[in-house]
């Protein structure tokens, strides 16, 4: 007769098979902790905000390609003193890393910023959109500022 685990039964035989189910029983308790666990941080690695910074002086054409697939969080663009009316900032995002391919590119914002004598600008990205793959990239263009205004552009970004 069979006994707990590791004991022998009565006739000298340790009683492998309870043992067995011991032991397939933790193991797949402590695989899916662990699975669990792994989840957990590649989420929480994803997930880490990153932030991509440019600035100049007078007109600009920057462009942000981090090299791997990513999600926009936001944009931020600050002026040091107002441009002239009509200057325009134009957000795009360039399919493909390739600006010739023109028909896949999208205009994500273009706004005058000298009119309405706008020094700072946030755009939010939400929960469904601003994905884009490694190969596609944000190009920003401040038209003219003729006035030689210092300006600073921040993306911020996750992996995906």
């Amino acid at each position: 007769m069979a006994t707990d685990l590791g004991r022998d039964t009565d006739i000298g035989v340790p009683d492998i098979e309870a043992f067995d189910r011991k032991v397939s029983i933790s193991n797949l308790d402590a695989t899916e902790d662990i699975k669990e666990a792994t989840i957990k941080i590649e989420s929480l690695l994803k997930r880490k905000p990153l932030t991509w910074k440019d600035t100049g002086v007078g007109s600009a054409i920057t462009t942000f390609i981090p090299g791997f697939p990513y999600k926009l969080l936001e944009v931020r663009f600050h002026l040091g003193s107002a441009l002239a009316a009509a200057e325009t900032l134009t957000l795009t995002r360039t399919a493909f890393g390739d600006e010739s391919v023109a028909y896949y590119n999208v205009v994500l914002l273009s706004q005058d910023l000298g009119t309405a004598g706008i020094l700072d600008l946030s755009l939010v990205f939400g929960p469904e959109e601003g994905y884009y793959t490694e190969l596609d990239s944000i190009v920003s263009a401040l038209s003219a500022n003729t006035g030689g205004d210092r300006w600073g552009l921040e993306i911020v970004y996750e992996k995906v």
